[in-house]
């Protein structure tokens, strides 16, 4: 995936929005999102805190970051592990703020073959 890409998805991540069909094609919503302020350091330190809350933390362990220069911050909690059919997945709660603006949601993830993350719908987590 491509750095572009990979921002993106991300971007959907940390927004904490969940996109419901009837807004889905309308992206005015990330105007408002703190993940739309982050600069490249606080990018990667989300994706640090994040892989070491899918990778590491123990259910109910939450994984903060902070930027050094900025009031930017956030949190990964993973909040339940499950498996299926051999695939480990995670329900996540994540918080995030930059310039006076707060998002947060719970997300689904179920680890791939290659070792890597992706975000899955309720339905397929069951």
């Amino acid at each position: 995936m491509n750095k572009t890409a990979s921002r993106a998805l991300f971007t959907v991540v940390m927004c904490g929005i969940c996109i419901q069909p009837a807004i889905a094609l309308d992206l005015l919503w990330l105007n408002q999102s703190p993940a739309r302020h982050f600069t490249d350091e606080d990018w990667d330190l989300a994706k640090e805190a994040a892989s070491k809350a899918l990778n590491t933390a123990k259910d109910g362990e939450t994984v903060s970051w902070k930027s050094p220069t900025s009031d930017t911050h956030g949190s990964f909690t993973p909040l339940s592990t499950s498996t299926r059919q051999d695939t480990t997945c995670r329900e996540v709660r994540t918080t995030n703020h930059a310039r006076n603006l707060d998002g947060g949601s719970v997300i689904n993830f179920c680890q791939q073959p290659d070792g890597d993350w992706a975000l899955v719908s309720n339905n397929a987590r069951k």
